[in-house]
């Protein structure tokens, strides 16, 4: 039941310990959550399939289609940052 869907405890444990990981670099954090293969699309194609089902309710599968729109502009603007990061002149240290 979507109402009471909630993150396992122990999965939101481990996105803390791995991107709160103050000796982990922003990059290492950016690279997997932009990794096409692990996680990142995991929350779109679950409100895909969960709209899918709200075949009744035309309002509310257009606003989650409109979130999930959102989140996949927002990953792609991510995706562009890390690109032209990787792809830049060389960054130099910063004291």
């Amino acid at each position: 039941r979507p109402e009471s869907a909630s993150l396992a405890p122990e999965a939101l444990h481990a996105a803390w310990a791995w991107y709160g990981a103050p000796d982990r670099n922003d990059d290492a954090k950016l690279a997997r959550l932009l990794d096409p293969a692990g996680s990142s699309g995991a929350p779109l194609a679950a409100i895909e399939r969960f709209t899918a089902a709200l075949a009744e309710d035309v309002e509310t599968r257009e606003m989650l289609r409109l979130v999930a729109a959102s989140e996949t502009a927002t990953l792609a603007w991510l995706g562009a940052y890390r690109h032209a990061a990787d792809s830049g002149p060389a960054r130099s240290a910063h004291p």
